[in-house]
């Protein structure tokens, strides 16, 4: 199983996401992508990096609201797994939290743990 394990997708949800994309934007030269998204208090955008422009997207800047309203304000690396269901009840019997999920996300089913020492990683289902 571990050979198919692979890191799968990065991402950061934060109070201000259009402030942080700029700031990404800047930082690390690379192009931003809108994704729609709403919740009970109206529209907004997340955004995708891409190394180049209309490339595939590497990292997500959030909004820390909706769907994202539990996630920490971190860097969070997720993981892919071929059972989601299946490593977050092991993660549970081994000791970590699950923070958020398992729960759709744009197509793809995740969730966010805690682990032993605090380190929070997703896990994405393959």
């Amino acid at each position: 199983m571990a050979h198919e394990t692979l890191a799968a997708w990065l991402d950061i949800a934060v109070v201000d996401a259009e402030r942080s994309r700029a700031f990404y934007t800047e930082i690390l030269g690379v192009s931003t992508s809108a994704i729609p998204m709403s919740d009970e208090q109206g529209s907004y955008n997340d955004h995708c990096l891409h190394a180049v422009k209309d490339g595939p997207a590497l990292a997500g800047v959030c909004h820390r609201r909706g769907l994202n309203s539990a996630v920490p304000a971190a860097w969070i690396p997720y993981f892919r797994v071929a059972s989601l269901d299946a490593a977050v009840a092991r993660a549970v019997v081994l000791g970590a939290a699950v923070i958020d999920g398992p729960r759709d996300c744009a197509g793809t089913h995740i969730a966010i743990v805690r682990d032993l020492d605090g380190a929070v990683f997703g896990l994405v289902g393959a």
